[in-house]
């Protein structure tokens, strides 16, 4: 009886850990979704920072690809705040974001270079520097 419940323990471990980091996928997919579904673009820009603060805290290193291209495709949206945090939550992943990159890359090329203050391109950069560990690449 006591190896059988010892069993139970055992195998309930591994289930544990997976469910948990299933829960932790299953929201970063919840809050890109959010920030898709506002049309309010101070909304889209507060849920992004959410976005990007929940990934940091839940250093959601062990993501699968399909989270990273998630979070990677709001590098597409019209509100460069919400690319910045995009790039900002990529960047937190770090190197098990490399999926990302050519996306990161084109969003890069496509920031208003003239555009004063905070933009995208600083957050690309850090992410960029961040996943492929070689600052001296990033830099255009």
């Amino acid at each position: 009886m006591k190896h059988l419940a010892l069993a139970l323990v055992m195998g309930l471990i591994p289930f544990c850990g997976y469910a948990q980091e299933n829960s932790v996928m299953t929201k970063i997919s919840q809050a890109v979704s959010a920030v898709r579904a506002s049309g309010d673009p101070e909304m889209r820009i507060e849920n992004a920072r959410s976005l990007a603060q929940y990934v940091k805290q839940n250093v959601a290193k062990s993501v699968n690809e399909t989270v990273v291209l998630d979070i990677a495709s709001l590098l597409e949206d019209t509100n460069d705040a919400v690319r910045y945090w995009a790039a900002t939550a990529l960047g937190y992943i770090g190197p098990n974001a490399k999926v990302a990159i050519p996306f990161l890359r084109e969003a890069l090329n496509k920031v208003d270079a003239d555009a004063m203050g905070k933009n995208s391109a600083s957050a690309i950069l850090v992410a960029l520097k961040k996943i492929e560990g070689r600052a001296e690449d990033v830099i255009p």
